[in-house]
């Protein structure tokens, strides 16, 4: 589906850029196809939650990490989304009050990735 997305927003911008017929047009049209093909590239490749010994990477859009020393609790809450659906996506609080929530690992149901992730998880903080 996001894919979907950007493939409509690449045919868009591309016919934009095609009709464009001053120079300023064409710049910050082509400007933006390759800022949202790079986008769409590092969103295809494979989102995930690496739980090593020592530590946990979050990649994703960007690669987020953290000692696992830091990590007071995990479980599941609701992400962000703007297409206004509930997905359930995995947290980590930190010690210092902050969340850290794996946005692009998500699911609608219960008993998907979401939830074993946030099981493997657990089983580090024991």
């Amino acid at each position: 589906m996001l894919l979907g997305a950007f493939g409509f927003l690449a045919v868009l911008l591309l016919s934009l850029l095609l009709a464009a017929d001053n120079a300023v047009a064409m710049l910050y049209t082509g400007a933006g196809l390759v800022a949202m093909l790079v986008v769409a590239a590092r969103v295809s490749r494979s989102a995930s939650v690496d739980l090593g010994e020592d530590e946990v990477v979050i990649r994703g859009l960007r690669i987020r990490r953290f000692a696992w020393e830091r990590v007071r609790d995990v479980g599941v809450t609701r992400g962000s989304s703007a297409a206004l659906l509930p997905w359930r996506v995995p947290y980590f609080e930190l010690d210092d009050g902050s969340i850290v929530r794996a946005d692009e690992i998500r699911s609608l149901r219960e008993g998907k990735i979401v939830d074993e992730v946030a099981a493997e998880a657990r089983k580090h903080l024991r």
